[in-house]
C-alpha cells in the first residue's frame, strides 16, 4: 500500500523523472524535501497516498523557485497519476499549515537537552 511506502522515496524519484537539469533537480528536490518533512506536522500522510503528498510538494517548490514545469501536452503532475483536484487540496493544505499558531504548551525556541528534562519532570 502507499500508506507504507515513505513520500520521500517518490519525491527523488518524481524529480529524477522530470529531466531538468542536475542543478535544477537540486534545488527542487532539496525545497521539495522541505516541505516534505513540515507535511508530516498535520495528517496528510493518513489521507493520501504518498504520491500526492511528493507531487504537491514538488509544485509548491518549482513554485517558489520560480522553475516553470511541463504543462503539455499535459501537466507533468498527469504522469503521476495525480489529479488536479487532490494536487490543489493537498498543495493548499500544506500552505495554510504555515498560517496555523503554534500551541502555547510548545517551545518557542531551540532548548538545550537539559531545559526539556525540566519540562517533562
Amino acid at each position: 500500500s502507499s500508506m507504507s511506502r515513505s513520500p520521500h522515496r517518490y519525491l527523488v524519484f518524481f524529480v529524477q523523472t522530470l529531466q531538468t537539469s542536475l542543478e535544477a533537480q537540486k534545488l527542487l528536490a532539496q525545497k521539495a524535501w522541505a516541505y516534505l518533512n513540515d507535511s508530516f506536522r498535520i495528517d496528510l500522510c493518513v489521507r493520501y497516498p504518498s504520491e500526492v503528498i511528493a507531487v504537491a510538494c514538488i509544485f509548491l517548490a518549482a513554485r517558489d523557485n520560480q522553475m516553470p514545469l511541463p504543462l503539455s501536452p499535459s501537466p507533468w503532475w498527469n504522469l503521476f497519476e495525480v489529479s488536479d483536484t487532490d494536487l490543489e487540496t493537498v498543495a493548499l493544505e500544506i500552505v495554510a499549515m504555515y498560517k496555523l499558531k503554534i500551541p502555547t504548551w510548545m517551545p518557542q525556541a531551540p532548548m538545550k537537552s537539559t531545559q526539556w528534562v525540566e519540562i517533562v519532570k
